[in-house]
């Protein structure tokens, strides 16, 4: 899928999943290049920009030079670009809008992982490859948690860039390694509160000002 614009999608389903602004649900041999979406949508969970949920066990997919302008809504595994995926390429995106997560996965408050980020919610463990699959990616939206059921307080994968990756977990041999100059306007908000990062291979990118942007979306 290349070379395609939506304008002012809407979709208003809080049971539905895999909702993207170009497409739901793509194989990992699949590609989307050069693609916009404007979207306000709601679904249950794999939400995002541009798609819900990439699935299958091969990494040769891909969605690049894509823009997405996003209000979106949904328990959790959201992301500005792609909902869930199971480790496509994600190279040279921007997100910019809301994100709105309502439940954690599982509905599991001790762990309330809400899986949501700005580039991609929920991204499938890699215990060994170091290759980067995340590059080039700007992250302006801000993410919200508003779920009245959590009374512990807790909140995890919640981060500018990415959601939940292995850095979760807590074992080094699972700590997200596939991730190189991914950057977050340093005015975004996660959870009401601005982010401070100098480094672009982490979960949360490095802070960079808008008019220190040198490529045109």
């Amino acid at each position: 899928v290349s070379d395609c614009g939506v304008w002012r999608m809407e979709s208003n389903n809080p049971e539905s999943s895999t909702v993207g602004g170009i497409v739901g649900n793509m194989g990992n041999t699949s590609n989307i290049a050069r693609c916009f979406a404007s979207i306000n949508a709601s679904a249950r969970y794999y939400l995002g920009g541009i798609l819900g949920q990439s699935s299958g066990y091969s990494s040769e997919g891909s969605v690049k030079d894509c823009h997405a302008n996003v209000a979106l809504s949904a328990g959790n595994s959201i992301g500005g670009i792609i909902g869930s995926s199971n480790r496509i390429a994600v190279k040279n995106c921007y997100a910019e809008g809301e994100i709105t997560a309502t439940a954690p996965e599982n509905e599991d408050y001790n762990q309330a992982c809400y899986s949501t980020g700005g580039i991609v919610g929920n991204v499938a463990t890699e215990y060994s490859s170091t290759t980067k699959i995340f590059s080039g990616n700007v992250a302006n939206v801000n993410i919200n948690i508003d779920d009245p059921n959590n009374t512990t307080g807790k909140v995890a994968a919640v981060h500018r860039i990415l959601g939940f990756t292995g850095d979760e977990l807590g074992t080094p041999s699972a700590r997200e390694k596939g991730i190189e100059n991914c950057y977050a306007l340093a005015g975004m908000l996660v959870n009401g509160a601005t982010i401070e990062s100098a480094d672009a291979t982490t979960r949360e990118g490095a802070s960079i000002e808008a008019n220190e942007l040198t490529q045109s979306f």
